[in-house]
């Protein structure tokens, strides 16, 4: 049985772990992609006199652009325009034997944190801790203690807790009239698909890899025949589902469709997901955060099992900047808010070596 910490792949080529808070502790059979429990799930909160109160400037978020879900973190931050309250410390898209480094940075240290690695911030929150070291994790700056990696109420957080600081023209990605439908489209998302992709690509037997195979493609039919006559998965604006089914979209052909054997169709060759990823990718806070070279380097050279040559594809060669017309079903990405203004293009940020 394969166990994953969320976005936490060890360099060695062994698998470390994602989780999820829509599903428990699940039984397995041994050849089967399951997850483990997060362990630091404090809360940054609006109440004064929380533990962890909202405070600009306080907090580091710590990402990784090749990972689905800490991108889902930059992307929120970015719609929502937190990026002076809380700053953004990325991590190198391959790791060594202490997991997440910050050897992009100018003598290997990220320059909010003082640190080398994430694991750091992991250890002066608990130094008993042992387990997998993950993005995204929010960081308190004046203690360097790793908050939280709670990646499913990282993004929500931003969207309630930080509401006083969102930018002028902020869209609401978390509406309190549609939450219940919200909750559920994501927690099918989530697990027949930002998961099932990795029970797909980890599976250590042919009936796992069908089962999780099976999951992928009815969901991704199902999503396919909801956006038909829809812009968005929820309402007529983009809401937290529409970022959490980007970042498993965008990574799809690039990566999923061949280094996780999930290669019934690609989604560009899916009229209607292929039209909605565009209009996704287009809208700013997307496109401009999603780092192809990030993403194709670490999972081709970090998943050594899977990929053991560590050889990196070239292709493929998609049209991201192609019509997709989408704009003829209604709606409009920030609801009456605005475009969030031009930041730095983290679409093109180094690799290093």
């Amino acid at each position: 049985m394969l166990v994953e910490n969320e976005c936490g792949e060890a360099a060695h080529g062994t698998s470390v772990l994602r989780i999820s808070i829509y599903a428990g502790p699940v039984p397995t059979a041994e050849d089967e992609y399951t997850h483990g429990e997060c362990e630091f799930t404090d809360r940054i909160t609006a109440e004064e006199d929380d533990r962890w109160p909202v405070e600009p400037g306080r907090y580091r978020l710590v990402a990784s652009l090749a990972c689905p879900w800490a991108t889902r973190a930059v992307i929120v931050r970015r719609l929502l325009g937190l990026e002076e309250a809380i700053s953004l410390a990325v991590v190198d898209p391959i790791q060594d034997e202490r997991s997440w480094r910050f050897t992009l940075d100018p003598g290997g240290r990220d320059p909010g944190l003082g640190i080398r690695y994430l694991a750091e911030a992991y250890d002066a929150a608990n130094s008993d801790y042992s387990n997998g070291v993950s993005v995204p994790a929010v960081v308190d700056v004046p203690s360097g203690r790793l908050v939280t990696n709670d990646f499913p109420q990282i993004t929500l957080d931003l969207s309630t807790q930080w509401a006083d600081h969102h930018r002028d023209g902020a869209p609401d990605l978390y509406p309190q009239p549609r939450r219940d439908e919200i909750d559920d489209v994501m927690a099918r998302v989530y697990r027949d698909l930002n998961d099932a992709v990795y029970g797909a690509g980890f599976a250590s037997s042919q009936r796992a890899h069908e089962q999780a195979y099976a999951k992928v493609f009815d969901c991704l039919d199902w999503m396919s025949e909801r956006l038909r006559h829809q812009r968005y998965l929820v309402a007529d604006t983009i809401t937290e589902a529409d970022v959490r089914a980007f970042t498993t979209l965008v990574r799809f052909d690039p990566v999923y469709h061949g280094h996780f054997k999930c290669n019934r169709n690609k989604i560009a060759e899916d009229p209607v997901l292929w039209a909605y990823l565009r209009d996704l990718y287009q809208t700013p806070g997307f496109g401009d955060v999603t780092n192809f070279a990030h993403i194709k380097t670490h999972y081709y050279r970090v998943h050594t099992d899977l990929n053991p040559s560590g050889i990196v594809p070239l292709g493929p060669d998609l049209d991201w900047g192609a019509a997709h017309g989408r704009e003829a079903l209604g709606g409009s990405p920030f609801g009456g808010g605005t475009s969030p203004p031009a930041s730095t293009d983290l679409a093109t940020y180094r690799v290093g070596t």
